[in-house]
């Protein structure tokens, strides 16, 4: 019945997204919140959020050595994560972060 909502032609792919913010820029709240609504104006659907907590840094990061590690799964059908990408590097808080495809 699911494949009948789908738009024929249309492969949606299960996709992860981490993100290590810096809360000295902004709460952890606010960035999720700006990670959420960047994803879902780009018609990207999340279907799932965990918190990793506070970590420390393999190596310096904009001189911090700490930063908070959030995952988010989401599923699209698009290739292209060109708009999110600029979303995330004018974004002071963003320390890093990946976008990989599940398979």
């Amino acid at each position: 019945m699911s494949s009948l909502n789908k738009p024929k032609g249309v492969l949606m792919r299960k996709y992860e997204l981490m993100v290590i913010f810096d809360n000295e820029v902004d709460t952890l709240e606010n960035n999720k919140n700006f990670v959420t609504t960047t994803l879902s104006s780009n018609n990207i659907n999340i279907s799932e959020e965990k918190d990793y907590g506070q970590k420390r840094l393999a190596y310096l990061i904009n001189e911090k050595k700490n930063g908070h590690y959030f995952l988010f799964n989401f599923d699209t059908n698009q290739n292209d994560f060109s708009e999110v990408e600029k979303s995330f590097k004018l974004q002071k808080s963003i320390l890093k972060y990946l976008i990989l495809r599940q398979d």
